[in-house]
C-alpha cells in the first residue's frame, strides 16, 4: 500500500452523471498518502471498481466538492505556452510518475513495481532539478496552466527536502496573485512543515496506516481547509477510502 499523501488524485471522467460532474471539475484535485499522488484525470476511467465505489459512498459529497472545486485554475482553450517543448518535457515526465504508481498499485505493492517506481523518480528527479536551476519554478506563461500543475505533481513527488522547500519559497507570491491555486499551495505547505517535523496545517498528509499525521488546531482544520479551497476532511477521506476499497 502506497504512501498515499491524500490529495485527490486527477480523475478522468467516470461513468454516472453526479460523479462524473463532480470528478470534471477536478481536474487540478489530487489523492496523496505519505509521498505518493494520484492525479484525478485517469482514475475513474481506468478503474470501474473505483468508479463505482466513489458513486456509492461519496455521492453526497457533490455539492461541496463541485463548490470548493470552482477554485481550481484550468486550462483554457487555446491556452498558449511560451515554452512548449518544456510543457511537453513535464507532460511526459508526469505521464511517467503516474504510470509507475499506476502499476505499483495494481499489482499490491510488489517489490519489483516498488523499484519500477523508484528508477522512475530518481531520473525524474534529475530531470526536475536540471529545469529548476534553469528556470526557477516555471511560469503559467512559461508552460500553461496544464505544465505548471504536472511541475507541482514532479516537485511533491521529489525525492529531495531542500527541494521542495525552495520551490515552496517560489510559489508564496504565485499564490497570493493566483498563479498557484491554493490547493496545490497547502499541500506543498504541509509536506514541507513534516519534512520539518512540525504539525501541517491544512490536514493533507497521512501516514501508511491512513492516520492523518500531526496537524495543529484539529478544532478549526475544516475551517482552514475550506479557505484554501479544499473539500472537508469526511469528504476527503470518502474518496481515500473508495480508492484503496476501504
Amino acid at each position: 500500500m502506497s504512501t498515499l499523501w491524500i490529495i485527490l488524485a486527477t480523475l478522468d471522467p467516470v461513468g454516472g452523471e453526479i460523479i462524473s460532474n463532480m470528478i470534471r471539475m477536478m481536474t487540478s484535485a489530487a489523492i496523496c498518502v505519505g509521498i505518493y499522488c494520484w492525479t484525478l484525470p485517469v482514475r475513474a476511467a481506468d478503474d470501474p471498481d473505483f468508479s463505482r465505489l466513489l458513486q456509492e459512498k461519496c455521492a453526497k459529497y457533490e455539492d461541496e466538492i463541485a463548490a470548493t472545486s470552482k477554485r481550481l485554475p484550468h486550462s483554457q482553450v487555446g491556452e498558449k505556452a511560451d515554452r512548449p517543448a518544456l510543457a511537453r518535457q513535464l507532460r511526459e515526465m508526469a505521464v511517467i510518475d503516474q504510470q509507475v504508481r499506476d502499476r505499483w498499485i495494481a499489482l499490491q505493492g510488489d517489490p519489483a513495481a516498488l523499484a519500477e517506481m523508484q528508477r522512475a523518480d530518481a531520473a525524474n528527479l534529475a530531470k526536475l532539478r536540471h529545469i529548476l536551476h534553469q528556470n526557477g519554478f516555471p511560469t503559467r506563461a512559461m508552460i500553461g496552466s496544464s505544465g505548471v500543475q504536472d511541475a507541482w505533481l514532479l516537485v511533491q513527488h521529489a525525492n529531495d527536502d531542500k527541494l521542495q522547500e525552495s520551490v515552496l519559497a517560489q510559489l508564496k507570491p504565485r499564490f497570493r496573485t493566483r498563479e498557484i491555486s491554493a490547493q496545490d499551495y497547502a499541500l506543498l505547505t504541509d509536506r514541507v512543515l513534516r519534512h520539518q517535523g512540525k504539525p501541517q496545517i491544512y490536514g493533507s498528509q497521512f501516514n501508511d496506516s491512513f492516520e492523518l499525521e500531526p496537524t495543529r488546531d484539529m478544532a478549526h482544520l475544516d475551517d482552514r481547509r475550506r479557505a484554501m479551497g479544499l473539500p472537508s476532511m469526511a469528504a476527503y477521506k470518502c474518496m481515500l477510502k473508495a480508492f484503496y476499497r476501504k
